[in-house]
């Protein structure tokens, strides 16, 4: 006797049979770590656009481990060690990655090894999805760097911009550096904010 396939039958979301003009306007940014992605982001969200991020919930899983990171050496030679809510607490998330850079691998690790490849693919993606249908109005992606996130922009009508900025690239070599998305337009990052925000208002209203 066969044993019953149990493998379990999920129901797309509704909205995933909705033609592409039905969905409120979507924009999401791609590029490299440090080229302005945030600060692109403002200039819409000024403009009452809500920003979504990919790696919004990884980050909170992250931090509900609470790792405990290696965050210098004391002149005794002994190696001092912070929890990463300490650090994130103390610097923020952008600088915690910039000075630790255990803080990015994790982060990393966590989004491709574990979320990707071992809880799901989509699993970021769902997310994010359901952040913005539940928002129902503009909605700005803050990191965007895989294809099947760039899929959902596509599907949902959404735009996606690669900003670029001089003397900025892959910051190591995990999968989540390598930009090979095709995008809709590029804007580059070589001025003041004011005039990358108006880049951006250009391009996206």
């Amino acid at each position: 006797m066969k044993n019953a396939d149990t493998t379990a039958i999920v129901s797309a979301p509704h909205w995933l049979h909705k033609p592409s003009d039905c969905f409120a306007p979507l924009v999401a940014f791609t590029g490299y770590a440090g080229v302005g992605k945030n600060c692109a982001a403002e200039a819409l969200c000024t403009k009452g656009w809500k920003a979504v991020s990919f790696a919004e919930p990884l980050r909170r899983a992250l931090l509900a481990l609470d790792p405990i990171i290696d965050v210098g050496v004391f002149g005794n030679g002994t190696l001092c060690q912070q929890r990463l809510e300490t650090i994130v607490h103390k610097f923020g998330w952008d600088v915690a990655k910039r000075e630790y850079s255990e803080i990015r691998r994790l982060l990393q690790h966590m989004g491709t090894e574990v979320g990707r490849e071992i809880i799901g693919s989509e699993t970021w993606v769902n997310i994010a999805e359901r952040t913005i249908h539940t928002h129902g109005g503009p909605c700005v992606i803050t990191d965007l760097r895989f294809e099947n996130e760039a899929a959902m922009v596509r599907r949902r009508g959404g735009k996606i911009i690669r900003i670029t900025k001089p003397d900025c690239g892959p910051v190591n070599a995990h999968c989540s550096e390598v930009q090979a998305i095709d995008v809709d337009e590029v804007i580059d990052n070589c001025g003041s904010v004011a005039e990358l925000h108006a880049k951006v208002c250009e391009a996206c209203l």
